[in-house]
C-alpha cells in the first residue's frame, strides 16, 4: 500500500509525465485507487504485456520512441525463498509450452 498516494502521483506526473485517469478517495480523503495514463499512450511500444510473475511482481516491458527499454513492475505478493524454485520451474514449463 502506498501511504502517501498524492505525493506518489505527483512524483509520477513530474518524472514521467503521467496523467491521472481516475482517482478514488477513501472516506478519510486518502486516495485508495488511481489509474495513470502512461507510456503506451505517449508512443511507447509494448514488448512484454504486464503479467503476474512467479517471483511476486506484476511485470511488463515497453520500448520508448527513442529505443530505450523500460521494465515496469509492481509488487503483488511476497514469495518465500522455499516456494520460489517450484514457481520458477512451473513458469519455465509454461514458457516452453508457449503459454
Amino acid at each position: 500500500m502506498q501511504r502517501d498516494t498524492r505525493s506518489a502521483l505527483d512524483f509520477h506526473r513530474k518524472a514521467f509525465g503521467a496523467e491521472a485517469r481516475l482517482s478514488m478517495p477513501d472516506p478519510g480523503g486518502r486516495i485508495m485507487h488511481a489509474e495513470l495514463k502512461r507510456a503506451v499512450d505517449a508512443g511507447a511500444r509494448v514488448i512484454m504485456p504486464p503479467s503476474d510473475m512467479f517471483w511476486g511482481d506484476r511485470f511488463g516491458k515497453v520500448t520508448d520512441p527513442f529505443g530505450h527499454h523500460w521494465a515496469i513492475a509492481t509488487h503483488t505478493e511476497d514469495v518465500s525463498p522455499e516456494d520460489l524454485p517450484a514457481r520458477q520451474a512451473e513458469w519455465q514449463k509454461q514458457m516452453a509450452q508457449g503459454k
